[in-house]
């Protein structure tokens, strides 16, 4: 099973929460999100970080993960493209996943091995975590669940605990935070 994990970087992400956290705190958060996400999914298969950052690639191998090293930030259908290229059964979740719980991935990887795909959306119609089989074509973006959904050959399985709250904005930190 390879899981992938897409991260751009620790510095440049969470631009949204520019006015609720400083540089530094972003940078953090970004850092704190992405190792709670590899050390939950670490003993459910192969954890491959795809980043074009040295930074994060550094953290992520000093954490036991496979790193794919991007050129260049293409985008994140692109890195998932990277992260699950030759993968027979794949899992990509995603690194601002505060809640993710080892339960969420131990479901999913469940599913994977019963042969059915497993989707998980994130609060805001997003996609928190997707997997299946073989190739894939991924579209990310504002309601991205949906997409996703329509694009898993037959029935899928849905996971929706821990893997609701993604963080993107402030109101997602206040939502932790509660």
């Amino acid at each position: 099973m390879r899981i992938v994990v897409p991260v751009r970087s620790f510095d440049g992400g969470y631009r949204r929460l520019a006015g609720s956290l400083t540089a530094p705190e972003r940078a953090e958060l970004a850092r704190r999100l992405t190792n709670h996400v590899i050390s939950v999914a670490s003993p459910y298969g192969s954890v491959i970080v795809v980043t074009p950052d040295e930074t994060v690639a550094t953290v992520a191998g000093e954490l036991g993960a496979g790193v794919i090293e991007e050129p260049t930030a293409r985008g994140l259908d692109s890195a998932c493209d990277e992260g699950i290229r030759g993968a027979e059964q794949w899992m990509v979740i995603h690194g601002d996943l505060p809640c993710l719980r080892p339960s969420d991935v131990d479901r999913a990887v469940g599913s994977l091995r019963k042969g059915r795909p497993v989707i998980a959306p994130s609060h805001d119609g997003g996609t928190s975590l997707i997997g299946g089989f073989g190739s894939f074509q991924f579209a990310y973006g504002p309601g991205s669940f949906r997409r996703h959904l329509a694009k898993l050959p037959g029935a899928a399985v849905m996971i929706a605990r821990g893997t609701l709250l993604d963080v993107d904005t402030a109101a997602d930190v206040e939502r932790l935070l509660a």
